[in-house]
């Protein structure tokens, strides 16, 4: 199911997955694929 799901999110060729949920995040980053981060990660960059 896992590689099923990101089969479709990297289908555009994403350089990242952004997700709100961190049972999510840690899932699919557990495949060791596109990386995978929380929203508030990018936030935080932004905000620095």
């Amino acid at each position: 199911m896992r590689d099923n799901r990101l089969n479709a999110l990297e289908a555009g060729n994403p350089e990242v997955i952004v997700t709100a949920n961190i049972g999510c995040q840690t899932h699919l980053d557990g495949a060791g694929r596109t990386p995978v981060r929380h929203w508030i990660e990018l936030v935080e960059e932004a905000l620095a």
